[in-house]
């Protein structure tokens, strides 16, 4: 399994489930340098989203098999790999990194929010729910007007203060929160199971509620007036007032990408038997298709470049055959594989 690649000039960064974070050379694959996060501790692996900051990367590591271990947050200098610093995270931080101001923020696998200087890497602030639940990789926060929000998997929507973690409010629902969160304007839109909110930032309020036909995952993406979300084995466009569905496409196997993927002007999705299908996002018609071996975990892209991260490992560089009108151009193999 691997992480959500990034890509950043010409380099793709990666990580992959067995604790191995890479810079590959985006044009061709090859390893331009790794760090094995295994001489740190045993049974790790990255799993989130890493961040790119000016000269360095950040990401962390998550230990599923060793509750009593410690992961930690690396920064690593993203020319050379040097390790700049870690810090420990208790069980490991599985959510992508985000950055509000001068801080970041991960989610720990014990649902605890942390707050994290870059520069040095020490522990600002951290707050924990106490949800004590450990059966699913916690959702990743959102930062908006000077506050932090994440959703614990007991289904509480907390917002706290960025700079002192202080909780200006909470609000419950009936089931674990089941996606990472968005925002758009003054709101907040999170799936817990099958339902789909609008949350106010200020308040907590619930703005607008949308009863779905089955579960949502991964993250919304937020386009135009409209809401991208995977509810089941469909990828599904809602309006922001989350009245009506704009247009709704199914596949025959379920998505494993944490998020649609917006390129120009299609989605992009995978699924566990290999496919990544694109959309165009107007009004939901299938553009285009292509199998690869594997199930698809994550997909970045660099101009009409998609790299393509499986879970059994190998990472595809595909030039795809259409991305719409509004895509970047960009250079790179077509076609060619990397094995992690």
């Amino acid at each position: 399994m691997v992480s959500t690649p990034e890509v950043s000039g010409d380099l793709l960064f990666i990580g992959s489930c067995a604790g191995v974070f890479y810079a590959l050379d985006k044009n061709t694959g090859g390893v331009r340098w790794s760090y094995d996060a295994g001489k740190d501790q045993r049974k790790v692996g990255f799993h989130g989203n890493p961040i790119i900051l000016d000269d360095l990367i950040v990401i962390g590591t998550d230990i599923n098999e060793a509750p009593r271990g410690a992961g930690y947050v690396y920064a690593f200098e993203r020319a050379s790999g040097k390790l700049r610093w870690r810090v420990a995270a208790g069980r490991g931080v599985a959510s992508d990194i985000v950055r509000a101001g001068s801080s970041l923020y991960g989610v720990t696998l014990s649902d605890e929010l942390v707050s994290i200087d870059p520069a040095t890497g020490s522990v600002s602030w951290a707050f924990s729910s106490r949800s004590g639940r450990g059966d699913r990789i916690p959702s990743a926060p959102v930062t908006a007007g000077g506050r932090v929000f994440y959703g614990d998997r007991d289904g509480g929507l907390y917002a706290l203060d960025s700079k002192t973690g202080r909780v200006d409010w909470k609000r419950e629902f009936t089931t674990p929160v089941s996606t990472s969160l968005a925002v758009f304007g003054e709101s907040v839109f999170l799936g817990a199971a099958n339902h789909i909110y609008r949350i106010s930032q200020k308040t907590g309020a619930i703005e607008a509620h949308y009863l779905a036909d089955g579960w949502s995952s991964a993250r919304p993406v937020i386009s135009g007036n409209s809401l991208l979300v995977f509810i089941g084995n469909t990828v599904a466009s809602i309006d922001l007032s989350l009245n009506k569905i704009n247009w709704r496409q199914k596949t025959s196997s379920r998505w494993t990408t944490p998020r649609p993927l917006i390129v120009g002007d299609v989605i992009l999705a995978g699924t566990e038997i290999g496919e990544v299908v694109a959309f165009r996002i107007t009004d939901g018609s299938h553009r285009w298709s292509h199998k690869f071996s594997g199930t698809i975990r994550s997909i970045a892209n660099s101009g009409r470049v998609l790299y393509i991260g499986t879970r059994e490992g190998t990472v595809y560089a595909y030039r795809a055959p259409d991305l719409g009108d509004k895509a970047p151009d960009g250079a790179a193999a077509a076609k060619s594989g990397a094995g992690l």
